[in-house]
């Protein structure tokens, strides 16, 4: 089935996505550059569709997904923050437990150390804050 999925995939426009050979791990993808060939086919068939998230900002970056449809019949909703300012800390945490520096460039992302540490790091924050985190 997966290799069926593929082969249709390079029947898309060009304009539409990329075929990725890596001959490292000697895998062959096919990344999607634009989700609207695929979309079309849910919007078209679907009587509703709901997207909800606190990050599809701007919103106008995910409309031409609804080309097909008349702007009257797109429906917007949005709302300020709902998280408390006094509640929420960004930060960058440039290494983790083990002193290691964080390096997730393409090369190093599949690297099990560094995933490891990045794992021990997030547990380490779980552990010291009261009532839960949110992690992006």
């Amino acid at each position: 089935q997966a290799l069926i999925e593929f082969l249709k995939k390079l029947t898309y426009d060009n304009q539409d996505g990329r075929i990725i050979v890596d001959t490292r791990d000697r895998s062959v993808k096919y990344v999607m550059l634009n989700a609207s060939t695929s979309f079309r086919q849910i919007v078209d068939q679907a009587r509703s569709v709901v997207l909800a998230s606190g990050t599809l900002s701007p919103l106008e970056t995910i409309l031409p997904l609804f080309d097909a449809k008349p702007s009257e019949a797109i429906e917007q909703y949005r709302c300020d923050h709902i998280v408390d300012p006094s509640r929420l800390l960004a930060m960058a945490v440039p290494s983790g437990p083990s002193g290691r520096a964080f390096d997730f460039r393409h090369p190093n992302r599949s690297d099990p150390a560094l995933i490891a540490d990045l794992g021990r790091a997030l547990i380490n924050v779980c552990n010291v804050t009261p009532g839960g985190v949110v992690v992006f």
